[in-house]
């Protein structure tokens, strides 16, 4: 009923006003189709060492980065921002990838036959039927020719995945009405610093883009409709479609209401402005009984050459991630439904504050970030991939009901997954494209910072035009760190980072840079894990920016 009360609004809004939007337009010089075109290319080199004790562990026997104590690849990627302008109040909107993350020398794969053998589960010796197909395997040798298989890596050293080499992520239609704007799309969702929803599309900087390794967004299919009162105050509200689950009944859909309230440009002085803004966020789901709310407040002041920018956001609500049918044919099995029964709470939250002094040669700032602890019992610490397991094992029992192979992986995933009952969700990520540092979080901790906090202090140097020097220091805490190796609380200390990066822009799109980083370790990895040591990283990166 929402749903349909908010497309008719929507219709309704859009009929009003589209007569006077086509008078208005009626009125404009005769012409064509305007195109515009932004983007960048770059190549990004990553060398990374003393990494075997951290990564082995995770690889299967026989794979070949098994026992490798360090990473290096090369990776490319171009970004396409076109814009096509119909007139002055209609334009369409894109982002395209090519190549995104296709790694260098990723040419020698060669098909092998492959043969899939089904037991009997009571007599394992007992060959059931056999299946013939072929598999895709790394072949290189010194005479492999050219055939690329665009393998992608996405920024932790492991993950390898065939992409198409052209991508169209996203499109999306605005349109200026007498009233406010219309957006239409696949779009990207961008709000306050980015801790929560990305902070946005790329930014053009005096170095090329800003964030030459995210991905610029948490993107949604959206329905947006925005106006602005006064000269400062903008209210926007939102419709997105998370999940389309089956559209005959709608119950595995997951819808998302968004009242994003703006104060843009109040300016007070030469050098002193204020922005800000409150992000409002209401998701549900029919068949997990789905009730979740964000509330993200920004707050940010110039005043003079100091800026000072904080973002808090907090989740509530709750929901049923395991059936209720699931859960009353584990109950009457006898099989263990954990703390929470199968309905987990949300309640949790982030935050990030950063203040820093910037002048034309010089600039140097603090910053701070926290997201609330976990639960100190892991079952009790609601694991979505816990749940995702037991899922799968549900849904193959279900296919397979005479099957005793099938119910015995049920149990067992049941068994070995109990976080997927967890009571409640207590901790809450920042968005993965929020970087902190080269090493302890983009890399060690899975490439956002969960259930921690880090202090950081950064200063650069700009000599001349055409160069920069920047340097951070950064002292990061896990809150919540569970059991290490011998039984005990591990540690919290994440350890020390120093972290140096030299950019450079000639003629205006041509940049290069370096970045060096150094984490001395804290006790918590010699806790959690086996002969871990420092590590260091050199990175590089160039390309053209247009």
């Amino acid at each position: 009923m929402r749903i349909f009360f908010l497309s008719v609004m929507m219709l309704v809004i859009l009929s009003l006003f589209s007569p006077v939007a086509m008078a208005a337009d009626e009125t404009q010089e005769e012409g064509g189709v305007a195109f515009d075109l932004s983007g960048y290319y770059r190549v990004r080199y990553d060398n990374t060492f003393n990494l075997g004790w951290r990564f082995n562990e995770e690889y299967e026997d026989g794979d070949d980065n098994e026992n490798s104590d360090w990473w290096s690849y090369f990776d490319q990627r171009a970004l396409l921002l076109p814009v096509i302008r119909v007139n002055e109040n209609i334009v369409l909107k894109a982002q395209v990838d090519a190549l995104r993350n296709v790694m260098f020398g990723q040419n020698t794969q060669a098909t092998v036959p492959m043969a899939v053998v089904e037991r009997n589960p009571a007599d394992t010796e007992k060959i059931e039927t056999v299946e013939f197909d072929a598999e895709k395997l790394d072949r290189g040798n010194v005479f492999s020719q050219s055939a690329s298989a665009n393998q992608s890596i996405e920024g932790d050293g492991a993950a390898r995945g065939e992409v198409d080499p052209i991508q169209l992520t996203r499109l999306w239609a605005e349109v200026m009405l007498p009233i406010g704007f219309v957006r239409f799309g696949r779009m990207s969702s961008n709000f306050g610093m980015g801790i929560f929803s990305n902070s946005g599309l790329p930014k053009k900087t005096a170095f090329g883009y800003e964030g030459l390794d995210s991905n610029y967004g948490d993107t949604y299919d959206r329905l947006m409709f925005g106006t602005r009162v006064g000269k400062h105050y903008i209210p926007v509200v939102i419709y997105d479609r998370v999940v389309e689950g089956d559209f005959k009944t709608g119950d595995k859909d997951v819808h998302q209401y968004v009242f994003a309230q703006y104060l843009r440009d109040i300016e007070f002085g030469d050098r002193n402005a204020f922005n800000g803004g409150l992000y409002l966020m209401h998701r549900t789901q029919q068949s997990t009984n789905a009730r979740i709310f964000a509330y993200d407040l920004w707050l940010k002041m110039e005043v003079g050459g100091f800026t000072i920018e904080n973002e808090v956001v907090a989740l509530q609500g709750s929901f049923n991630q395991i059936p209720t049918s699931t859960i009353d044919d584990l109950i009457e099995s006898g099989l263990p439904t954990g703390e929470g029964g199968g309905k987990i709470e949300v309640d949790a939250y982030i935050d990030a504050f950063r203040a820093n002094y910037k002048m034309k040669k010089w600039g140097a700032g603090v910053e701070y970030g926290f997201s609330s602890p976990s639960d100190p019992d892991p079952e009790r610490e609601f694991d979505a991939d816990a749940a995702a397991a037991i899922a799968v094992a549900a849904t193959q029992k279900d296919a397979d009901e005479d099957g005793s192979e099938a119910s015995i992986e049920f149990i067992n995933a049941v068994v070995e997954n109990q976080a997927a009952f967890g009571k409640k969700v207590y901790s809450f990520y920042f968005d993965s494209d929020y970087d902190v540092d080269l090493i302890i979080w983009e890399t060690l901790m899975g490439g956002r910072v969960e259930n921690g906090m880090y202090g950081k202090v950064s200063g650069y140097l700009q000599p001349i035009e055409e160069l920069r020097i920047q340097f951070d220091v950064i002292n990061s805490y896990i809150n919540e760190s569970h059991k290490g190796m011998d039984g005990k609380d591990a540690s919290h200390d994440l350890g020390w980072e120093v972290d140096v990066d030299v950019s450079s822009l000639a003629y205006g799109h041509f940049f290069t840079g370096v970045q060096f980083g150094y984490a001395f370790l804290g006790d918590y990895f010699s806790d959690m894990y086996d002969g871990s040591e420092n590590i260091f990283t050199m990175q590089m990166r160039t390309g053209i920016t247009f």
